[in-house]
């Protein structure tokens, strides 16, 4: 595959999974205007009023690439309807131990003993999801749930038959761009693509799937960042063959728990 070609492709890629990030969104905000418009909602906290209290658990950090397009998003709904948003963040790439959890979990349990109820939860990615899933009833019981960005789409779909629970799958438009590839490209028949171990990385696997199902005929090759250095990383992607389709899922953390940007993949 040549440079310019190359070039394209990952510029195409980049277009859909930021297709994928605003559509997203846009369910989001639509599903929380839908219930601030409803005249029958009554928080829990405020009551005869029209204002409530909101806490954001997010999987992440603010540095985190797209939790300041999630906040931007949730907080022109929030603000429009005088809606009080507090946030906490997990900081899952960053800190992925146990230890980091139990101390998320200690904090979180101190400020919710010592503020008044909150009466929605926003859940912001796969991490979060499963925490608060797994808190529910010890930590936020009987308080509704929004949750969305959630790569795993068979995590999402069971956890809508909550009744305390709805939200958005962040569907990444795998097997669209592996159509405009194979137009683009007829004659590549090799896709390869990078994940990592994380709870998001096992969804966007679970998506690949999705392709290997609709293209059955092609050899698929997983590149597993999480087992590889930098340098071993770069060596995986100078090994591709050409006229292959290469498939890069962002948000990726290589071996020694390193969180490598979706910017700095698209320079190596």
């Amino acid at each position: 595959m040549g440079r310019n070609r190359k070039k394209n492709y990952i510029l195409a890629i980049m277009i859909f999974l930021i297709l994928g990030v605003i559509i997203s969104f846009y369910m989001l905000l639509i599903m929380v205007a839908r219930n601030s418009d409803d005249s029958s909602y009554k928080p829990q906290g405020v009551k005869g009023v029209t204002t409530g209290r909101v806490l954001f658990i997010s999987s992440y950090s603010e540095s985190f690439e797209s939790v300041p397009l999630q906040l931007a998003g949730i907080n022109e709904v929030m603000n429009k309807n005088n809606i009080t948003l507090d946030a906490a963040y997990m900081d899952s790439r960053n800190f992925t131990s146990k230890e980091n959890e139990a101390l998320f979990t200690r904090q979180l349990k101190y400020k919710l003993a010592n503020t008044d109820p909150y009466d929605v939860i926003l859940i912001g990615d796969d991490t979060a999801l499963g925490y608060f899933e797994k808190h529910q009833n010890d930590m936020f019981k009987n308080i509704p749930c929004v949750f969305f960005g959630i790569n795993d789409l068979d995590h999402a779909e069971r956890a809508a038959k909550n009744p305390l629970m709805t939200g958005a799958a962040e569907y990444n438009h795998t097997v669209e761009t592996v159509d405009l590839a194979s137009k683009l490209f007829p004659e590549s028949k090799n896709v390869y693509y990078a994940v990592d171990n994380s709870v998001t990385g096992i969804g966007d696997q679970e998506q690949m799937n999705l392709v290997r199902e609709k293209y059955p005929d092609y050899d698929y090759h997983i590149i597993n960042i999480s087992n590889l250095t930098e340098d071993e990383f770069k060596k995986s992607l100078s090994d591709i063959p050409r006229n292959s389709i290469f498939y890069f899922f962002r948000h990726l953390r290589i071996k020694m728990e390193k969180h490598i940007l979706f910017l700095k993949v698209l320079k190596l």
